[in-house]
């Protein structure tokens, strides 16, 4: 479903709408399934980075930041100079090549049932716009 954001000028704009993706129910709960299979398979198996914060439970944007804080303040503490670089990954890699997540999927022992089934789930997909006019 396409939407309009509100208050612009122009519609012609392609920034002017908001597309929103509708998927159905029981695709959700399979989805929500897998994935807290998965996170348990990673946090009890060591797979993820310490300091990896998206995505994982008990971790949150709070801990990251006392993180930060930490590990400059440490750099500070042996008169080193420190800097932060903040990238926005997501936005700038929106897409995952699915051969190269199997692949990876694969390198960390996750089950082949997990695999054989992002497959699919990544496989002949489509998206269709609906707009309201």
């Amino acid at each position: 479903m396409v939407l309009r954001k509100p208050g612009k000028p122009l519609y012609e704009d392609p920034k002017a709408y908001r597309p929103i993706a509708l998927l159905n129910t029981l695709g959700k709960l399979l989805s929500s399934m897998v994935a807290d299979d998965l996170s348990h398979y990673g946090e009890t198996r060591g797979v993820f980075p310490n300091n990896q914060f998206g995505g994982r439970p008990q971790r949150s944007t709070s801990d990251s930041m006392l993180l930060l804080t930490h590990t400059i303040k440490e750099k500070w503490r042996q008169k080193k100079v420190t800097s932060v670089l903040f990238l926005n990954v997501q936005g700038a890699f929106p897409n995952v090549v699915k051969e190269v997540l199997l692949h990876n999927m694969r390198l960390q022992a996750v089950p082949e049932k997990y695999i054989r089934l992002t497959e699919l789930m990544l496989s002949g997909r489509k998206t269709r716009l609906s707009f309201d006019d």
